[in-house]
């Protein structure tokens, strides 16, 4: 339930790391998914939003994992 989810990471103590760490997951699956599509997919249109994602998604998180190493919180890894 992404509301439950989304009020977690509101109410917790400092909202920063846990906005990151939820949204480091979701990033992932955006990631592995656009991978296994472009493994099977021939539509050309697809394929060109699945690398877009994997682009977009890999950049975010990036910075999403250093928000966490700047304070010091585990970086969830798939």
């Amino acid at each position: 339930n992404s509301a439950a989810l989304i009020d977690a990471f509101c109410l917790a103590p400092d909202p920063d790391p846990a906005f990151a760490a939820l949204t480091l997951a979701h990033h992932h699956m955006a990631v592995d998914s656009s991978r296994a599509l472009l493994k099977t997919t021939q539509d050309a249109e697809l394929r060109d939003l699945a690398e877009r994602v994997i682009a977009a998604q890999e950049a975010e998180i990036a910075v999403l994992r250093n928000v966490l190493n700047e304070r010091a919180v585990a970086s969830p890894t798939p």
